[in-house]
Order: C-alpha cells, then structure tokens, then sequence
C-alpha cells in the first residue's frame, strides 16, 4: 500500500477526508493535513524524505507540489454539482437574472462544465491556468482576477487568492470548495495510482530476485583446468571457455602468443 499525505487548504476538507480515506485500502495515509499554501512546498519536501510516496493536494498547492516534489500528486477536481452550489448561491447574492461570472483557478481542478451556462443561467467566464505552468501562478491568479473584474465579471469563484483580491474590488465572491463528491473521486484516483506504484515495486523486487539468483558465481564460471604437457613434463592451467574473451582483439592477442609456457 503507497504512503499517501492529503494536503487540503481548507478544515471542513479535512475534516472530511480523515473519514473518508477509510474506505480506501490500497492507500496508507501518512497525514491529513490543513495546510497554508505558503508552506506547502517545505512540507511536501519534507514528506519525502520520510517516504511518502503519493500526495493528493488542490489547485495552487497542488500546482506548488508538482514543481517541488518527485512523488506523484493527484489533484482534487471539482465537480460540476458543486460549482453549481456555488454559483447559485452568487446568483442570489448579486440579485441579477443573468449574471456573468468570473472562474479562477487551475485547469486539472474542473470537470466537464460544457453545458454549465444553459443549465445554470449564467455566463461563466473560464480564466484557467494550464497544469504544466511553471511560472509565479501566485500572481498569475491575482492578474486574472484583475482581468476578469477588467472583461466585466460581476462576480468571482475561486482560491483564497481571488476571492481576496475580488474583495479589493468589492465584487461577491465564494470560496471554490470541495466536497464529498470531489474528494471521493480524488481518493479513487490516488487509490489507482497506489496500485500502480505497489505493483512496480513488486516487478522490481521479482527482478532483482531473479538477477541475484540466476548470476553465475566465480566458482562455477571460473574455475580451471589442470593438464599435463608430455612435451616438457610439467602441468600448467587453461582458463575454461566461459572466462576467456570472445572479442576480435582477445582472439589476435592470443593468436600472437608463442605457445603456453610449458609447450615449449
């Protein structure tokens, strides 16, 4: 079973995960942890070095993680149901009929939101930023959010980052929180990524077996023959066939020998 760490930004996902990861038999968890995104890196490093050998993580810190760290990281996706809680409840707060809403955040924590303005009566505006970023997404979030109060949003879903930056604009905003569903879906996808890593150690455990136990030893491979040399009436020593060079240059060496010491 792989040694997980779940890092949430977030108490109420903790809370939630520590119950549900219970259900998940191929994932040894190390810690469940509410964690500051400003200290993520140092203790996704930190885990490491203790033996963890898979994350699960969300959004920026799990952006930070992928760019820190050398373990797999699973990243905790949204689903739509819940991005539809979120966007009534900002419906509500704007008082508009059709209101146009800002989504920050990073591309690997959506699902398939195609259909999610005729469903919702909404105009969701996307400002993602691609999974294999390696710039300051930090302050890409802050820009984009700036953006989208700039391209008319009347209201932001997204991190701590964006809805405080929407705050400074005065613009209603919600928290892009996970639930049940999401992290559910994120475990079940660790769960397989543990398999995986489980049975990579398993083939490389058996291969090492059959190297060590297949490697021939100098005993048996190098062993000598004694024979006696009726011309000089003395013994001497070939190396057997095994220990002997087949290479062009081993052949002309001893093609250019005289002869073995006591043919002479």
């Amino acid at each position: 079973m792989a040694k997980t760490a779940v890092l949430l930004p977030r108490q109420e996902m903790q809370a939630i995960s520590e119950h549900l990861i219970e259900g998940y038999k191929m994932l040894t968890p190390m810690c469940i942890e509410h964690i500051q995104t400003q200290n993520v890196c140092a203790r996704a490093r930190e885990l490491e070095e203790q033996g963890c050998e898979l994350i699960v993580a969300r959004g920026l810190q799990a952006a930070l993680i992928k760019q820190t760290a050398r373990v797999p990281v699973v990243s905790v996706v949204i689903t739509t149901q819940e991005l539809g809680i979120l966007t009534r409840q900002l419906v509500r707060d704007t008082g508009l009929l059709h209101p146009k809403i800002g989504l920050i955040g990073f591309e690997n924590m959506l699902s398939d939101i195609s259909r999610f303005d005729d469903l919702f009566d909404v105009e969701l505006v996307r400002y993602l930023i691609p999974e294999q970023t390696t710039s300051d997404t930090a302050q890409m979030l802050l820009e984009l959010t700036d953006r989208a109060v700039r391209e008319g949003c009347q209201a932001i879903i997204g991190g701590d980052l964006a809805c405080a930056r929407a705050a400074e604009h005065a613009l209603p905003h919600c928290f892009l929180s996970s639930g049940l569903e999401s992290l559910r879906i994120a475990f079940a996808t660790a769960e397989r990524v543990a398999y995986a890593i489980d049975l990579e150690k398993r083939n490389s455990a058996e291969m090492n077996t059959i190297f060590w136990t297949s490697a021939p030893t100098a005993s048996s491979t190098c062993s000598r023959r004694t024979r006696w040399s009726a011309g000089s009436g003395s013994w001497w020593t070939s190396p057997p066939a095994a220990c002997r060079s087949t290479s062009a240059s081993a052949r002309s060496t001893r093609r250019s020998a005289a002869v073995w010491p006591g043919w002479r």
